[in-house]
């Protein structure tokens, strides 16, 4: 009874291993399905996939500051307003459209955009500037604009090679030293009553005043008798400040100079009288005139 029982669970046993056993058969059938069924799914895939495809398309807001845009076609053609500045060294093409100035520069193929306040008081004062009385916008050109107030009135004043804007009862100069413009303001003086004498010069009834990298106020110089000097008829850019006998160059006093005795000698590098001489220094772009000795006319080379 008990070999009966042993020989029925040999024979199970057997028989459930061979289910598990490696055959020639399965071998194939696994190499077959391995093969097969990725190109079953991406044929099921490309087939039942949706014939519509849904893009998301994102929105991007123009903050104040300018940006960079690619107009499509000719946008601009039913713009509200069109400005043309003519004042920068480049031409600028500027539109107004909706709440946006745009504008270009003629020497590059893009468009900047700010967003305007007041699309009905906007403006051109001047130098790449505008103004619709709530905020003032640059193009970039003038630096410093920020000390403009746009709740007054803005006037831009050119005469004599000289540019100033005048803000309400504060006047500003354009200046510059081998740079872009920035705005100076000229303190201490008559905004109602000044004179631009050139050369950067300009004068009230009270003081002299000279803008050149900065603005400053000369030191003891009668307006009312100051001229300008130009000693060399083929410099335009060398010229001299005089008051009665003093001598300026640009804001500096020349003191000891007596300009009914004064010479200047050596391409425009010493400035002398009988007892002084001022010679030049400093370098080709940002020269100075320093006070020097009378005996060292005949050794001095120029910086230029």
């Amino acid at each position: 009874m008990e070999n009966e029982t042993q020989e029925e669970v040999v024979t199970q046993v057997e028989q459930k291993s061979s289910l598990h056993q490696i055959t020639p058969l399965s071998k194939y059938l696994a190499l077959a399905l391995f093969v097969i069924l990725p190109f079953l799914g991406g044929y099921v895939g490309y087939t039942f996939a949706p014939e519509k495809v849904v893009e998301v398309v994102k929105e991007v807001e123009i903050t104040s500051n300018p940006e960079t845009i690619k107009p499509v076609g000719t946008p601009f053609a039913k713009a509200d307003k069109k400005f043309y500045t003519n004042d920068f060294f480049w031409d600028v093409d500027v539109v107004l459209e909706g709440e946006k100035l745009f504008w270009k520069h003629d020497y590059k193929d893009e468009w900047n955009s700010i967003i305007v306040k007041n699309t009905e008081t906007i403006e051109y004062i001047g130098h790449g500037v505008f103004s619709d009385g709530i905020e003032i916008y640059s193009l970039g050109y003038l630096q410093g604009t920020e000390v403009l107030d746009p709740t007054k009135k803005l006037t831009t004043i050119s005469e004599k090679g000289q540019d100033l804007m005048q803000n309400g009862e504060k006047l500003f100069a354009l200046v510059s030293e081998m740079s872009l413009p920035v705005l100076s303001e000229v303190e201490n003086i008559d905004v109602e009553n000044f004179e631009i004498i050139g050369g950067g010069y300009l004068k009230d009834v009270n003081s002299v005043f000279f803008m050149g990298a900065n603005t400053w106020m000369l030191q003891s110089a009668n307006p009312v008798a100051f001229t300008i000097y130009q000693p060399d008829v083929n410099n335009e850019k060398f010229i001299l400040g005089v008051s009665g006998v003093n001598v300026y160059y640009k804001y500096k006093l020349l003191e000891g100079i007596d300009f009914n005795e004064m010479r200047v000698e050596k391409f425009n590098s010493i400035i002398r009288d009988t007892d002084t001489v001022w010679y030049s220094s400093g370098n080709c772009h940002f020269g100075d005139f320093t006070k020097g000795e009378l005996d060292k006319i005949e050794t001095y080379q120029p910086p230029c």
